[in-house]
């Protein structure tokens, strides 16, 4: 009887799988790159040149699923290599998406709608200017519904400690999607709130985000451009030094910037050059915390699915917070990638 009800739950499933269809996909992507910390950041006193060689992090594996004319899903699983040296295998997207007609509804773990980052930079395991102008406060698990080119979210507070604080609303997101002639991009902000719950304070963080992202496509050249501005953007999410201080009950006030351009110099050929640059500051702070970084590179499609990225940039996180240097990183190499 048992084996009977295996079988016929094993039908079912396999049914069920067989019912929807899958459209796979694939990226292998491998970093060879040449890095020069200065002295202030190599903490050697003397610049430190490393070899930084391996498969990237966001190599990735996925599906584009259709379960019905209204229900699709997408998952991604993160393929690369670990730092020690073994496999690091991650959820990057699951979620699924119901068509209701009139707006869409999506429950899972994808991009939020303040993520903005369309940029070409591929050092860093494809950095984007992430912490250098960039906006992304990474994939996260949401409900999220679309009306047309509105987007509205109810996103995971980041804030995972629950012992000292209190965390009692998600966090709150939403964009406006547009398209003008060869323009198009998006509005977009997002407010986060929690509360310390511990015997020395019960102190509220509030933080906040809004921006503008666009792209520009006047062929041969692409332009592509964001501006943002916050509170405590390192407690939203973002990759910032911009975060409350309890001790003092002071907030941070925090901006970014991007810009890239590119040109086509054939259908297989594409230069670009981008810089970033971010700045936070606080009013118990000696100085503003900024970082910039700045890239060329050209991205040569070599044959079909199959791409190398010569780059050479610098990420220069300039000086802290109490006006200490903290040193630049030049790199230079390739990055290898193979679309399936």
């Amino acid at each position: 009887m048992k084996k009977l009800i295996a079988l016929i739950a094993l039908g079912l499933v396999s049914a069920s799988a067989f019912a929807a269809s899958y459209d796979f996909y694939g990226s292998v992507r491998l970093n060879a790159f040449y890095g020069t910390n200065d002295k202030y950041l190599s903490g050697l006193g003397e610049s430190d040149t490393d070899l930084e060689f391996g498969t990237q992090g966001n190599s990735m594996f996925g599906a584009n699923v259709k379960a019905s004319d209204k229900l699709s899903a997408t998952f991604e699983l993160g393929l690369g290599t670990a730092e020690d040296g073994g496999n690091a295998v991650k959820t990057r997207l699951i979620y699924a998406t119901y068509d209701f007609g009139s707006f869409k509804m999506k429950i899972g773990q994808d991009y939020t709608p303040t993520d903005f980052e369309p940029f070409s930079q591929v050092y860093f395991q494809d950095n984007a200017l992430d912490g250098f102008g960039g906006v992304s406060a990474g994939r996260l698990g949401q409900i999220a519904f679309s009306f047309g080119d509105l987007d509205i979210a109810l996103v995971a507070n980041t804030q995972k400690d629950k012992t000292n604080y209190d965390v009692v609303l998600p966090k709150i997101e939403a964009a406006y999607n547009y398209k003008f002639g060869p323009s198009s991009g998006k509005v977009f902000a997002g407010y986060q709130t929690y509360k310390y719950d511990n015997a020395t304070s019960d102190k509220t963080v509030n933080a906040y985000l809004v921006g503008l992202g666009t792209t520009v496509d006047i062929k041969p050249m692409v332009f592509n451009g964001v501006a943002w501005y916050g509170s405590n953007t390192g407690d939203y999410g973002l990759t910032s030094a911009g975060t409350y201080y309890v001790a003092s009950d002071k907030d941070s006030q925090d901006f970014g910037v991007a810009l890239e351009v590119g040109f086509s110099a054939t259908k297989d050929v594409m230069f670009n050059v981008g810089y970033g640059y971010q700045r936070s500051d606080r009013d118990d702070w000696a100085k503003a915390d900024g970082k910039q970084s700045y890239y060329a590179n050209a991205i040569i499609n070599l044959a079909k699915n199959f791409y190398i990225t010569p780059e050479i940039g610098v990420l220069d996180y300039m000086k802290d917070s109490s006006d200490n240097k903290e040193g630049k990183k030049v790199y230079y190499g390739v990055q290898l990638k193979a679309n399936f």
